[in-house]
């Protein structure tokens, strides 16, 4: 879907920012993910700030793995395509 899209980098006062032009029809759905992403990013930089880059990266993909746990439906069935020891049941 973002390869649909347009992109320009900019720099300024030792900020860079990425500035997307999005021509998909799923444009709001694409503006959503990276609004999620932003979060996530934001939730680190918060909690983590202390950790080296490489530390930050397994609170980032926790903080993702709690955001789609927290999606799925509450009554769902065992996770069947994991081995029975790594699968999970959600409650």
């Amino acid at each position: 879907m973002l390869l649909s899209g347009i992109a320009r980098l900019t720099q300024h006062a030792g900020q860079s920012r990425l500035l997307l032009t999005l021509t998909h029809a799923a444009g709001d759905h694409i503006k959503s993910m990276i609004a999620n992403i932003r979060k996530g990013l934001d939730y680190v930089l918060e909690n983590a700030p202390p950790l080296t880059k490489a530390d930050r990266w397994g609170v980032l993909a926790r903080y993702i793995i709690n955001k789609i746990i927290a999606t799925k439906p509450k009554n769902s069935q065992l996770l069947g395509f994991l081995p029975p020891s790594l699968a999970i049941e959600v409650t």
